[in-house]
């Protein structure tokens, strides 16, 4: 073990014996493993997929698909949910347009996203629309009768 981190552990841990330490880590370090070097970015390949054979195409849909499926959404949708889904784009992709957290995360984060959505469109539902539409002719239907039967042309019986 070097002296750099015999100094640090010894600094770390007032008492302990390090040569016990060093004993375990020289046991240990064959079995750890290194730290994840951060992949480099690369450039969004674009790729012809009429060469592709069908398992080719299929690998590259399931692969593009969470940022295709996040474009989609995007682009559907009003500029308050364009913000936080450009948000979501900077947090869950790198530069090559790959993943850089876990696909169940990534789609439970836009599923999320998707219902923040869809609860704030609510009101602007076609059904909703339709209905309040009706009640508005229901209403008016009933003020003009109300004035009709109030005014002096109303017929008596």
């Amino acid at each position: 073990m070097s002296q750099p981190i015999l100094d640090l552990l010894a600094s770390a841990l007032p008492g302990v014996d390090l040569s016990d330490v060093a004993r375990a880590y020289a046991l240990l370090a064959p079995h750890l493993k290194a730290p994840k070097r951060p992949r480099k970015p690369t450039a969004p390949i674009d790729v012809d997929t009429s060469t592709l054979s069908d398992v080719e195409l299929f690998a590259h849909y399931k692969k593009t698909a969470p940022y295709a499926d996040l474009a989609f959404f995007a682009d559907c949708t009003h500029a308050d949910t364009r913000t936080a889904a450009a948000v979501l784009l900077a947090e869950c992709f790198d530069d090559a347009r790959q993943l850089t957290i876990a696909r169940p995360e990534f789609y439970r984060r836009l599923r999320t996203l998707q219902d923040r959505w869809r609860r704030a469109t609510a009101p602007y539902s076609p059904v909703v629309r339709r209905r309040a539409l009706r009640l508005r002719i229901l209403q008016s239907i009933a003020a003009s009768e109300s004035a009709r039967a109030r005014s002096r042309f109303a017929l008596v019986a």
